[in-house]
């Protein structure tokens, strides 16, 4: 999703980026990847940002989006990569023509297939 905006300064310099009422999803071009970040203000779960993600991603409403309990547990996910995990795991999975990667540090990428 390219809707034109940038972000200045810092390690995001140069990625395009989407502004979401949760999260913040920018293109990283030179990695060829989508990277979502939760907004300080909002501390919903991993699993909500990965759906919310790949929504922005592909244009598609979070409705019309396959539940994300058809491809996995997002209880467990939310459980092993929470808010509150920094660990050194990561789960990667294919979910509505995505694939997507998300680490115990709460990074989520997103590639589109």
């Amino acid at each position: 999703m390219d809707d034109g905006s940038r972000v200045s300064g810092g390690a995001d310099a140069g990625v395009t980026a989407a502004f979401d009422a949760v999260a913040r999803v920018g293109f990283d071009a030179a990695r060829g990847v989508y990277r979502v970040h939760r907004r300080p203000d909002h501390p919903e779960p991993v699993s909500y940002l990965v759906v919310e993600g790949v929504s922005a991603v592909t244009g598609r409403s979070m409705r019309d989006l396959d539940p994300l309990n058809d491809t996995l547990d997002p209880d467990a996910l939310d459980a092993v990569l929470g808010d509150d995990s920094r660990s050194n795991a990561s789960v990667r999975f294919e979910y509505a023509g995505c694939r997507i990667e998300v680490s115990g540090t709460g990074e989520v990428l997103i590639r589109p297939s």
